[in-house]
């Protein structure tokens, strides 16, 4: 065999191999049964009565139907539960993702989820699903004391991965009395109020301390007595 046919034959496997390459199809994530079941419990038959009803619709496409927030006040550093109801209207392909603002003392706090702990994305939703999306959010430690508004949008992940646009579903009916939109393809759904970890900072009131020893000119006797050098 000369040189040009085993050039030919090398070349031959690798359009070969690009070939089966291309024809693959992209590997999806296989869930378990029990992220199935998660799955299935969170996606309701009948229509949820939620704490605050808001009735937002992002580009016709989802509805926020309303949220389960917390009404005592929540302590810094901790974890909060909010129960977010959304109502898919139609399907809506992409790389969509909630995100959720909590903004209070000039400060925010961002949570970007997919729903039902990262299972369930907008992408999988068929028209008329309705979803019960429990989320956890941790506020950093620091976060100021105070009232703080607790917000949520959808924006487009893939868009600001790839190119660092700030894609986002517009609200489409800012005009109804239960949405309180921003203008900034947001929703604001209510406050929480804000409260310090006291423990904490008495620990670190403690961790501050400064002391002072003083010098006597005599050290102390150990004859038993309970007499101190004066």
């Amino acid at each position: 065999m000369g040189p040009r046919f085993l050039r030919g034959l090398v070349m031959l496997c690798v359009v070969s191999v690009c070939v089966s390459m291309a024809c693959r199809k992209p590997r999806r994530h296989v869930l378990s049964k029990k992220q199935i079941q998660a799955i299935q419990a969170a996606t309701l038959t009948e229509a949820p009565s939620p704490l605050v009803v808001v009735g937002a619709r992002f580009e016709d496409l989802v509805e926020l139907v309303g949220v389960d927030m917390p009404t005592g006040p929540v302590i810094a550093g901790k974890t909060l539960e909010v129960t977010w109801y959304w109502k898919s209207l139609k399907e809506a392909p992409g790389e969509w993702m909630i995100f959720v603002h909590v903004e209070g003392g000039g400060q925010r706090s961002t949570h970007d989820h997919h729903a039902v702990g990262e299972l369930h994305p907008i992408s999988r939703w068929k028209g008329g699903d309705l979803v019960a999306d429990k989320q956890k959010i941790t506020l950093p430690a620091d976060f100021p004391e105070g009232r703080a508004r607790l917000k949520v949008g959808i924006f487009d992940e893939g868009a600001w991965r790839d190119r660092r646009q700030n894609r986002r579903m517009a609200v489409t009916n800012g005009d109804l009395s239960t949405v309180k939109s921003d203008g900034e393809s947001r929703v604001e759904v209510g406050t929480l109020v804000i409260k310090s970890d006291g423990a904490k900072k008495n620990r670190d009131d403690k961790s501050d301390r400064t002391y002072e020893a003083l010098r006597v000119d005599k050290g102390p006797i150990l004859d038993g007595k309970l007499i101190e050098a004066g």
